[in-house]
């Protein structure tokens, strides 16, 4: 019962720090855009390479991946508790720490599902896309999910970012990249040689974003179900790799009088 409290605790002030971070004016005009322009580019380099089938392959990867620029964001939220010296006192929290860091930076799963939604809902109203508006609301469960499954990889990049504050943008970027590579956002994961296919298989984004094109392509129901199902228990892992890597991180960092040191 205490873990629940806490966790709710934790959201909502993920939450209402969100209300800081961002009015409506600003997440229209410093995120939307941005990622729409991602969007854009990606596509129209795409329809130059090859056009038809691959620019929308592309686009739909694109439109999709945007979720994961703003989860990433999880790996500075647990940063920042370092710097701002806010970290012993979640450490006081009446559960474990990684049960906290788990829902602190929930707020950045409300803007990444609003930035793809948007993104859908654009593209699939201009007329230019394969799925409907209908479609895009569909993805919407499937958005969550891969939401969820990024978020706790930027859990556990935080964990590593703690101890290593001036590299923390080259390893949320470096996470980013890494899954717009190997998942399947702008080419098939199939490209790839086998090895980095598994890793691929292992990665958030990679079974929701099939959900997804599933959903696209109008195939049936049980594929997007099976998928959403493979990115529900990558998710799980990664949840737990990041509920132990950041008490490891804590215990570790107890025991050395380390909490508000970092390199």
């Amino acid at each position: 019962m205490k873990s629940v409290t806490v966790v709710c605790a934790s959201a909502r002030v993920g939450i209402l720090e969100l209300r800081t971070i961002y009015t409506v004016p600003a997440f229209i005009s410093t995120v939307i855009l941005r990622v729409v322009f991602m969007a854009i580019f990606f596509g129209m380099t795409a329809k130059w390479l090859g056009g038809g089938d691959f620019a929308e392959y592309v686009l739909l990867g694109n439109c999709v991946a945007v979720i994961v620029v703003e989860t990433m964001q999880a790996t500075s939220t647990a940063v920042l508790e370092q710097t701002r010296g806010t970290l012993p006192y979640l450490l006081a929290s009446k559960s474990r720490v990684g049960i906290v860091f788990l829902t602190r930076g929930f707020h950045w799963l409300v803007t990444g599902v609003a930035t793809s939604v948007s993104l859908l809902l654009l593209v699939a109203l201009h007329g230019d896309a394969q799925w409907s508006v209908a479609d895009a609301a569909r993805m919407i469960p499937i958005l969550l999910l891969v939401s969820l499954s990024s978020y706790f990889l930027g859990v556990v990049m935080g964990s590593i970012s703690i101890q290593f504050v001036k590299a923390r943008g080259i390893i949320a970027s470096t996470s980013f990249f890494a899954l717009a590579a190997f998942t399947g956002v702008n080419v098939p994961v199939e490209t790839w040689p086998a090895p980095v296919q598994i890793l691929g298989d292992l990665l958030p984004l990679r079974w929701g974003l099939a959900a997804v094109r599933s959903v696209s392509d109008s195939a049936p129901v049980g594929d997007v179900l099976q998928f959403s199902l493979y990115e529900a228990l990558v998710a799980a892992g990664w949840a737990t790799a990041a509920f132990l890597c950041m008490n490891g991180l804590v215990e570790r960092a107890r025991k050395n009088g380390t909490l508000d040191i970092s390199v």
